[in-house]
């Protein structure tokens, strides 16, 4: 049993559900101000190309290798914040269309596809908050993956179509085209990258599986060239992004952090990693083991868990590869859910629809996640809007104060009962117990400050 929705209905209401996402994310985008990393580049001043790029080479050599999406986030810094909101929530549509368009064997215009890629993505997208929202860290890993993934769906494309009706020079192109891309796509992040090259090697051998089962041995699958061009890409990518000086300078410091060295520190790594993981996409995990046994004791062929498989254990590897330096922050783990997304919402298409118990549970779910998610909005929303009202009251008076030549600064933080899941602002917020804390440097740095004292907003009595 399913519902029946003629196409022509089902395709307005896929573009109704695309712009109730764009509208939402953009609200929220608008609502994000500039915090911690972002303001170490005193974001909103216009800057000539040549000294972006002169700051990405200072930072391949002194910081991090990532430099096709931090150069992305200097760009964005440089131009006036409503430019990175109309941008980013353009970007966060690609995101859930690239996820939806490699979700094989669902009906055209999938609205009940489209609309649970949405919802797992706001409620249990890992730190949604900082991949998503906060400028510095959406360019880094919202962007990255939109760059990464849609290559994984040229590539999957790709291994779908005739290769013999392509002419030589069409084949030449692709194999050229593919191979840049595939550069582009390894210098993105350093564990994601590697996930991308286990998914286009997991995807082709069971491409070459297929064929020659098709073939039935008559004529043996080879890989093409523009396989071999991606997949030395992404290797490529990869290398100008680890080989980065500054990788050495930053492990260091992150090294130094640890309380273990040797065997101990890396188990305590490996407990951090599970305990990341877990909470990172536990429930998307669960979702995904309960289906496919379910899906198996039903008579499901195997051959359809194979890109799952491929999905899954690449995903598995891209968080646990962390173990080879010091534990990262959690955000670190947003491609491989990203593969574990995908995975999850193949394994829902495969829900037989004459399965009244789990198309029920289907449709249940899309209504009991969707009032959640408005309740969950609409409380994170009036949450934000009541930070960016304090901070807009901080910023005034600094300005007023900076103005009159006043360096020496005592301002107040902003009140916690403001926190939300969809900011994590307070995370690097000035602080009145820390002198020395992240937020009070930055601050310094950001306002050219000589000093500053922090107090609470209890305490405050200035406005």
């Amino acid at each position: 049993m399913s519902i029946k929705v003629s196409e022509k209905n089902r395709k307005r209401i896929f573009y109704i559900i695309l712009a109730v996402a764009y509208v939402a994310f953009l609200v929220f985008n608008i609502l994000t101000p500039y915090m911690s990393d972002d303001l170490y580049y005193k974001p909103g001043q216009p800057k000539p190309i040549a000294q972006l790029i002169a700051e990405e080479y200072e930072n391949y050599m002194l910081w991090n290798g990532r430099t096709v999406l931090q150069f992305i986030m200097r760009c964005f810094l440089a131009l006036p914040k409503w430019v990175f909101n109309v941008v980013n929530s353009a970007v966060y549509t690609a995101f859930t269309l690239l996820v939806y368009v490699n979700v094989k064997e669902k009906k055209k215009y999938d609205v009940v596809l489209f609309a649970l890629i949405n919802l797992f993505t706001w409620i249990w997208g890992v730190s949604f908050d900082e991949t998503f929202l906060w400028l510095s860290g959406s360019c880094n890993y919202l962007w990255g993956m939109v760059i990464m993934l849609g290559f994984v769906t040229l590539f999957r494309r790709l291994l779908a179509a005739d290769y013999d009706t392509f002419s030589s020079k069409k084949r030449v192109w692709i194999a050229v085209g593919m191979g840049l891309y595939g550069i582009i796509s390894g210098w993105c992040n350093e564990n994601t990258s590697g996930g991308i090259f286990l998914l286009i090697v997991g995807f082709s051998m069971l491409a070459k599986r297929e064929e020659n089962i098709v073939t039935a041995g008559e004529k043996k699958a080879k890989f093409k060239p523009w396989q071999y061009t991606s997949a030395i890409g992404v290797l490529m990518g990869i290398t100008m992004m680890v080989l980065s000086p500054g990788n050495d300078l930053r492990n260091i410091l992150r090294n130094d952090e640890e309380a273990h060295t040797g065997a101990m520190a890396y188990f305590a790594r490996f407990l951090k990693l599970n305990a990341q993981v877990e909470h990172s996409y536990g429930v998307v995990f669960v979702i995904i083991v309960l289906l496919t046994i379910y899906l198996l004791l039903r008579g499901t062929q195997l051959k359809k868990f194979n890109e799952v498989a491929v999905l899954v254990g690449s995903a598995i590897i891209t968080s646990y590869v962390l173990i080879i330096i010091a534990t990262p922050m959690e955000r670190a783990h947003f491609g491989a859910w990203t593969f574990l997304l995908i995975a999850c919402m193949q394994l829902i298409t495969y829900i037989p629809r004459d399965d009244v118990y789990l198309q029920t549970a289907k449709y249940a779910a899309i209504i009991v996640l969707t009032c959640y998610m408005f309740f969950d909005y609409c409380e994170g929303g009036a949450d934000l809007m009541r930070i960016e009202r304090e901070l807009n009251e901080r910023q005034e008076y600094v300005d007023k104060q900076v103005a009159n030549g006043n360096l020496d600064l005592t301002l107040p933080m902003v009140r916690k009962e403001f926190e939300t899941r969809y900011s994590f602002f307070f995370d690097n917020d000035i602080s009145d117990v820390d002198a020395e804390a992240f937020g009070n440097k930055i601050y310094i740095h950001y306002y050219d400050l000589d000093s500053l004292k922090v107090v609470s907003r209890e305490d405050w009595t200035e406005y």
